[in-house]
């Protein structure tokens, strides 16, 4: 039970990442075109 608590979190932490580095992604591309 503890494993499967332990990567849901993980799992969840990887996707706050995941949109961070995405959003970021997209504002400098953003930039670069205006």
């Amino acid at each position: 039970m503890n494993c499967m608590c332990l990567s849901f979190l993980e799992s969840k932490d990887f996707n706050v990442q995941f949109v961070t580095i995405k959003e970021k992604y997209l504002h400098t591309r953003k930039q670069k075109i205006n």
